[in-house]
């Protein structure tokens, strides 16, 4: 993922191999992510997932997340 891609209102995915039990849904565990704010300067993303409240991701957390949902 490139930060410039980033957008404030935008929605992209954290992606995650499934383990344990959960792999019997599918090979890949995914989890939608809105994109509130978005601060180049420092490289960090304002976001908010699965009803939480929105909190600050920097560059080792924004760079895994993914624009389309994978495929199970």
């Amino acid at each position: 993922m490139v930060l410039k891609k980033l957008m404030p209102g935008m929605a992209v995915y954290s992606v995650r191999k499934a383990t344990g039990l959960s792999m019997f849904n599918g090979k890949w565990e995914w989890w939608l992510v809105r994109i509130v704010k978005v601060d180049i300067e420092n490289e960090r993303v304002f976001a908010h997932w699965n009803g939480n409240p929105p909190q600050w991701y920097g560059r080792k957390t924004w760079s895994k997340w993914r624009l389309k949902r994978p495929a199970t």
